[in-house]
């Protein structure tokens, strides 16, 4: 088995980088530091020779680590620089000479101050991207809370008036990562004004972006409109703020919504009980779609179930899915799962609370796991499951783990789990790629499992137990010596163990 390296050993790259900052650094004085810069930039030409993706990473550390004046690393800027993240820059006139550099930057991030000498990031900020940045591709400016609806108008709407009042503002027409969640300035018509004036916007994070969809929705319905919006969205993250107490939400709202977003690749709902397994069904509409997370908040009560809402929306869209999170049910048909979703590389299935009987309906869907236990998951990569009682057999689990890609496994809570799954997966040559494993309170465990695993052919670095009652310190003493001898004194994998 292969020997973990330590992660302590820097590498050359980042040894170079640092050599570079902290020469840097060394030349500036804080009574002096933009002088020092400007210096830098004219006397020492070998620093802007080198590539400018290490010049933009040295930048950003300068920045974030504060080793010196803001004023004075901007010097540092360049008009080659595609990525930029600046910390608490002050927009002022004396800064604004800095942005017709920023011509080629394709992803800027940017973030309030978090000094008194810092001015936030307002809507005059995006005025000059709006004005210089007409490449950006990506603008990430989360918490950012002077920004309001006007900002929005003047980073992408060149509408008569606004071009008339501001000038140039408008030009980031190629924008399409916008994340603006948190700018609680910024309401639903500034996201309407991004929606319409983007086209190429494929993300647009905010907590009223799911309203905004739905509300153009039914605003065709109204007003009979023929031709019917549509966006070009490929991931949508809807918030529960925009579904719980809400008059004007209804049943089908997410179908709605979801209409005008046929490219969505990725859909993100945190369920509240007003969410019925009907909804649902709007997400089937979504031919696109590849990765899905259904989740809730502890102690939320939802309507939604598994055998009346997933399961008849997997038979639809299963196939085509390559992430699923289901973290929201005490029952899931995990034979289902492997039926209907043999394309997944990775499934996440979390319960929050375990179940302290079975119920009659479980008993029956253990009956169902039975007729459906010949599939497997074959393209899975990463597993991680937490409570689940209704895998009732050794079959399903080895649905699970049959995957010859699988790198990383944490399973919680799951007795079910036995020492001849892991015998039965080795046998077959599975387990080929599996670096991580993570057991906790897997009590039908024991070092027989444990040592099925640690051969030749499994790469496993890291093998982490908690609680799992039937393994004790005494056995990862005995599989390390039995290891050192194998390994000629060399501890082949890390096992921690509690």
């Amino acid at each position: 088995m292969p020997i973990a390296r330590s992660e302590k050993v820097k590498s050359l790259y980042d040894s170079c980088v640092n050599c570079v900052i902290n020469h840097i650094t060394y030349f500036i004085r804080p009574q002096q530091n933009q002088e020092k810069m400007i210096e830098i930039r004219e006397k020492h030409n070998l620093l802007l020779q080198l590539p400018f993706h290490i010049l933009e990473e040295i930048f950003e550390i300068l920045f974030h680590e504060s080793v010196a004046t803001k004023d004075a690393i901007l010097n540092l800027v360049t008009s080659q620089f595609t990525f930029l993240t600046l910390f608490g820059i002050p927009y002022n006139e004396k800064n604004s000479k800095f942005f017709p550099k920023f011509m080629k930057l394709q992803v800027l991030k940017l973030f309030d101050g978090d000094d008194t000498a810092s001015m936030p990031v307002d809507d005059h900020c995006l005025q000059f991207i709006g004005t210089h940045c007409e490449h950006l591709r990506t603008l990430d400016m989360q918490y950012c809370f002077e920004v309001t609806d006007v900002g929005i108008q003047w980073l992408c709407s060149s509408t008569i008036d606004n071009q008339e009042v501001h000038g140039g503002t408008g030009k980031c027409k190629s924008l399409e990562v916008l994340k603006v969640q948190n700018c609680c300035n910024v309401t639903k018509k500034g996201i309407q004004v991004a929606l319409e004036n983007l086209p190429l916007l494929k993300v647009l994070h905010h907590q009223l972006t799911f309203d905004v969809l739905v509300e153009l929705a039914q605003k065709t319905v109204n007003q009979e409109v023929p031709n019917v919006p549509t966006f070009p969205l490929s991931v949508l993250r809807v918030y529960e703020q925009q579904l719980r107490d809400k008059e004007e939400y209804t049943i089908g709202s997410i179908g709605k919504a979801l209409s005008l977003c046929p490219s969505l690749v990725r859909l993100d709902i945190r369920l509240v009980k007003k969410i019925t397994d009907s909804d649902l069904l709007g997400i089937t509409t979504l031919k696109m779609l590849r990765e899905l997370t259904l989740y809730r908040w502890i102690g939320e009560v939802i309507d939604v179930t598994f055998d009346g809402g997933v399961d008849p929306l997997l038979v639809v869209i299963g196939s085509s899915l390559t992430y699923l999170n289901l973290s929201c049910f005490r029952i899931v048909n995990f034979s289902a799962i492997i039926e209907y979703c043999p394309n997944l590389g990775c499934l996440t299935s979390h319960l929050y609370m375990p179940l302290l009987c079975f119920p009659i309906i479980l008993k029956q869907l253990f009956r169902t796991e039975c007729r459906r236990e010949k599939f497997c998951l074959s393209q899975l990569e990463r597993l991680d499951v937490e409570y689940c009682p209704t895998i009732s057999s050794s079959d399903i689990w080895l649905g699970l783990l049959s995957s010859p890609f699988l790198t990383y496994v944490n399973i919680y809570f799951c007795d079910s789990l036995t020492d001849d799954v892991f015998q039965n997966a080795t046998k077959n040559g599975r387990f080929q790629n599996l670096e991580t494993l993570y057991l906790t309170k897997c009590n039908s465990i024991t070092y027989r499992g444990i040592d099925a695993l640690m051969t030749d052919a499994n790469p496993i670095r890291f093998l982490i137990t908690r609680d799992c009652k039937n393994l004790i310190k005494a056995d990862a003493a005995h599989l390390k010596l039995k290891y050192d001898k194998w390994n000629d004194g060399k501890l082949p994998f890390n096992w921690s163990f509690g």
